[in-house]
């Protein structure tokens, strides 16, 4: 298996046009982005994952409490969907 190293006929890759430095084999610029990712993701899928079991819990007791309102929730969706699109 050969590695090249340097320009790709001729020049340059369109996404490495802007100079940047390389730090144990990684440009600065890209381990940043990659850092704001690993950083923000987890927070993000918490968030989520938090809000959906919230959405859960909601379903479950107003089930429970309420059983006649559970098949105005379709309509009530789609009328709300079609409000604010």
């Amino acid at each position: 298996m050969q590695v090249f190293v340097g320009r790709v006929r001729g020049g340059r890759p369109p996404d490495l046009h802007a100079p940047c430095h390389v730090s144990h084999g990684l440009p600065y610029r890209f381990s940043s982005d990659v850092s704001v990712v690993d950083d923000s993701l987890p927070f993000i899928l918490n968030i989520a994952l938090a809000n959906a079991v919230s959405l859960l819990g909601l379903l479950a007791v107003m089930a429970a409490s309420a059983p006649p309102l559970l098949p105005l929730l379709l309509p009530l969706g789609l009328l709300y969907r079609w409000g604010y699109s």
